[in-house]
């Protein structure tokens, strides 16, 4: 095709999307086409390629299975979501903030040399498993205190810990133990305030890594490598699940109205940066 002949390229002025269903067609579609142009509306744009499980509304939604076959004839691979995001994360801890990582190391290998239990544990394989036990850590930080831990991040932090013990079983799993208690604050007896202290400093800075790690090798990282599906690469989305039940959408809405009854309930407020990104590219 000829430059000449080549379609003019416009931006739309103001674009809307029409859902196809069962209940909405492409008739139906028709009929509001003059209520949509006073409006102000130039483009409208559907998604009816994909076939939404039975019983659904909509016209691309749930089929996951459909989402993971297309994704991997196009990339010719199988991956799994959740190993890319621990593979994002160590690459992060071993190169943009190794030495955040190596600090607290050295901080552990202290702690570790003041118990005969836990002194011939070498800096190294300390080291390598805060990086681990951070790398299958599911959420961005707990927020341990002084004061204790709370039960959910008691689990947080246990999860992570089985994680990653399973992962690397030629570890010595005592020195994963022995993270877990300082983590915990599970202070051996006779311990001093001063030791602690330094229990409780440990767990304030591997508190304040874990989220960086999490925001640089989750959203940095792992959302522009995986593109199954680009509108659930979201800050604070989950692109291994699509969607919520609309049974589990009314009953988390009525159980944040008990406690915050004049609160905004939105379903989208962050922007899709990386949708918006590739959509522009």
């Amino acid at each position: 095709m000829g430059r000449d002949n080549f379609p003019e390229l416009r931006i739309p002025v103001s674009t809307y999307r029409l859902q196809f269903n069962r209940q909405f067609t492409f008739c139906d579609a028709r009929k509001i086409i003059s209520y949509l142009n006073d409006l102000g509306i130039s483009d409208i744009y559907a998604s009816p390629y994909f076939k939404a499980r039975e019983g659904s509304l909509h016209g691309y939604d749930i089929n996951v299975k459909a989402f993971d076959d297309i994704y991997t004839r196009f990339i010719k691979s199988r991956i799994n979501f959740q190993d890319i995001i621990y593979e994002k994360k160590i690459l992060i801890m071993e190169t943009v903030m190794s030495s955040e990582v190596n600090t607290l190391g050295h901080f552990l290998n202290r702690l570790s040399e003041k118990n005969r239990h836990t002194r011939d544990f070498t800096l190294n394989s300390l080291t390598v498993v805060i990086k681990e036990v951070i790398a299958f850590f599911p959420v961005y930080r707990t927020y341990i205190q002084l004061s204790g831990v709370s039960e959910r991040d008691r689990r947080y932090i246990e999860l992570a810990v089985s994680k990653a013990k399973k992962k690397n079983p030629a570890v010595n799993v005592s020195i994963f133990d022995f993270l877990k208690d300082v983590l915990l604050l599970k202070y051996p007896e006779n311990f001093e305030d001063d030791d602690k202290k330094e229990w409780l400093d440990f767990v304030m800075r591997f508190q304040q890594i874990t989220g960086p790690v999490m925001a640089k090798g989750l959203e940095d990282t792992t959302f522009y490598v995986y593109n199954r599906f680009l509108s659930l690469n979201d800050v604070g989305g989950n692109p291994d699940r699509f969607g919520t039940p609309l049974e589990t959408f009314h009953g988390q809405n009525i159980e944040r109205f008990k406690s915050c009854p004049y609160a905004l309930i939105t379903t989208i407020l962050l922007r899709h940066v990386q949708f918006s990104l590739a959509s522009a590219a």
